[in-house]
């Protein structure tokens, strides 16, 4: 990887020295107390299933093909799905934006890059996004009839009733290092396993320790269903003209990948199980834009599909992997 960062540091447990590990240590506090007072709100119900799918580390475990799935699982059954989201890293001019008012060139500006892949898999659904997602429920149900709420990233987000509370755990980093933000990964303590309803455990293979995580989790809230999940490739696409193209096309070639993602090692470790051979790595911060120079080079680029959603003008060796979340058995 040719990105290194505090943040990768703290995500990926690598040892913090004093006195910067006393610092960060020191400032936990005030994530805890930023916590305790969302709790303390009043919590509004809506007339409709919610659905809420979230973490309780910082990124990475896999939401956006969780929440395409469960949307997807819900429009078959006829049911009018809206999913609410803060829309991260983008404008927020509107108190409540709907993506049925915006052309879907414009989605990952205005909505965001994870929206934006999500109503490229469910263009059926309406996307809200708010800051006040009590307000965007409200809207949605008052004014576009819909039947079933999905709570894109809602872990923490405690004003809204639902009816399930849905937490993905990453089996690659299930607990972060122990420690709150900003020393640790954790969003807030393990304690507050407790409130899942159910646990979507991702990115599942051969060597995960399911008893060990199994464990951790029965010690706050046993009992919890759990549903083991793994992230399957399905197949690539050319990103300048949308052509699908079989998992193998650069089997044994040497490609380079590229993502700003919070997960960087999962995708190569992806690409490296298709037999691809990663020659050089390009990562950036979450939810950044590529830029283009990055996307410049003689062999195969290979990107996620939601850094696809942000590309403008790719060239013709730009690839994006498409993932789906499929049970591990």
């Amino acid at each position: 990887m040719n990105k290194s960062s505090l943040a990768d540091r703290i995500r990926t447990g690598a040892p913090i020295a004093p006195p910067l590990s006393w610092l960060l240590s020191s400032l936990t506090p005030i994530t805890r107390l930023g916590m305790g007072l969302r709790k303390r709100r009043a919590v509004t119900k809506v007339d409709a299933r919610v659905i809420s799918i979230g973490n309780i580390t910082a990124g990475g475990t896999g939401k956006t093909p969780a929440v395409i799935r469960i949307a997807q699982e819900y429009l078959a059954q006829g049911k009018t799905v809206g999913i609410l989201t803060r829309g991260y890293g983008t404008p927020s001019k509107e108190a409540i934006t709907v993506s049925s008012d915006i052309s879907p060139e414009d989605h990952y500006r205005v909505l965001g890059d994870e929206p934006a892949l999500i109503l490229r898999h469910v263009p059926e659904s309406l996307l809200f996004k708010a800051k006040d997602r009590v307000a965007a429920a409200q809207m949605a149900v008052r004014k576009y009839g819909c039947t079933v709420l999905i709570l894109d990233d809602g872990y923490q987000y405690t004003q809204l009733h639902r009816n399930e509370n849905i937490l993905l755990i990453d089996s690659t980093n299930p607990f972060g290092n122990g420690h709150v933000l900003p020393r640790g990964f954790l969003r807030e303590p393990l304690d507050n396993l407790c409130r899942a309803t159910r646990c979507i455990i991702t990115r599942c293979d051969p060597t995960t320790d399911r008893d060990a995580i199994k464990l951790e989790l029965n010690k706050y809230n046993p009992g919890c269903a759990i549903e083991w999940t793994r992230h399957e490739p399905t197949h690539l696409y050319k990103v300048a003209t949308g052509e699908g193209l079989p998992l193998d096309t650069f089997a044994h070639q040497a490609i380079i990948a590229a993502c700003a993602i919070g997960n960087p090692e999962a995708f190569v470790n992806t690409l490296e199980s298709l037999d691809m051979k990663v020659s050089d790595t390009r990562v950036f911060d979450d939810h950044a834009t590529i830029p283009p120079e990055a996307l410049e080079g003689d062999m195969p680029i290979v990107i996620t599909e939601k850094d696809a959603v942000r590309v403008e003008s790719p060239s013709e060796n730009v690839y994006a992997l498409c993932i789906a979340l499929r049970p591990f058995a």
